[in-house]
């Protein structure tokens, strides 16, 4: 199927702007990730405050993505090829299913139409490449190589998702090489990038950025240092504009988070899943 980019986001995007205020008031939201060793965590999306709720080898994982039903998926490290769900309350594992060829994933995004975009390593050039999975076959394409408009490679993603207006986010995550660590657009049918704030250098390294559905944009780190001093082990509110952020606050504990999704408290969530499947169904039909 490869990259077929945004057939059914203008509708997934219709739901979100019917949803989107500039203050949000819809269900109560926070922040669940998955850490590196295999950790399962709740942040509050107003302090950064985490708490662990389940842990075990099946939990590590490199990247999050929610897909339109509401559930989160993953792929598991260990072998590149493990796409598993958790469970609603995050404390187990309801599907795994392997994809039909290995991928480095370092990022995950649901791209609204069926299929799951991720990023890593290029298998053969130097720099970042993006693959097409879809959900359903599993079947893998690309990769694309991700790239300035100038054809210079981008070295490499920790996180993507799409914002509600239907836009591929990324971070580049590189420290001093190639230029500063930022937010960057990419179109998903060419893998070019645009720098959001191409003069600014932050140095923040990233491993997971989540849009909330009135447009705010999140962001963890996991390591304790960055090249720029940034705060480890907390979390984020990354202005999607300018590309500056500022944190909210730390874990409270050494969480190596890799990936972050935003969802409404129990009891929210079907309720905005439901909107969002029966558009998709709607658009498909």
């Amino acid at each position: 199927m490869g990259f077929r980019g945004l057939r059914d986001l203008s509708a997934l995007c219709g739901v979100l702007s019917m949803v989107s205020a500039p203050a949000w008031a819809g269900p109560e939201l926070f922040i669940r990730g998955v850490t590196w060793d295999g950790r399962v965590v709740d942040i509050d999306i107003d302090t950064g405050h985490a708490t662990q709720i389940a842990s075990g080898a099946a939990f590590r994982a490199n990247s999050l993505t929610m897909a339109p039903d509401g559930s989160l998926m993953f792929i598991n490290p260990e072998n590149g090829r493990t796409l598993s769900t958790l469970s609603a309350d995050g404390t187990s594992i309801v599907e795994s299913r392997t994809l039909d060829q290995l991928i480095d994933v370092r990022a995950l995004a649901w791209d609204g139409s069926g299929d799951l975009v991720t990023f890593g390593p290029h298998p053969t050039e130097f720099g970042a490449g993006m693959w097409s999975i879809d959900e359903d076959t599993l079947g893998v394409s690309g990769p694309i190589r991700v790239t300035r408009g100038d054809s210079t490679p981008y070295s490499g993603f920790q996180s993507a998702e799409y914002a509600p207006d239907g836009r591929l986010f990324a971070w580049f995550s590189n420290g001093s090489a190639q230029g500063a660590d930022g937010l960057v657009v990419i179109d998903p049918e060419t893998g070019v990038g645009t720098d959001i704030s191409p003069a600014f250098s932050n140095g923040a390294n990233f491993q997971s950025i989540a849009f909330a559905p009135d447009g705010r944009l999140f962001a963890v780190t996991a390591n304790s240092l960055t090249t720029s001093g940034v705060d480890g082990y907390s979390l984020f509110e990354i202005d999607p504009v300018l590309g500056t952020f500022e944190v909210i606050g730390a874990f409270g504990e050494n969480f190596d988070v890799r990936g972050i999704a935003v969802i409404p408290a129990p009891g929210g969530l079907g309720v905005l899943a439901l909107g969002l499947v029966g558009v998709a169904r709607r658009r498909r039909g």
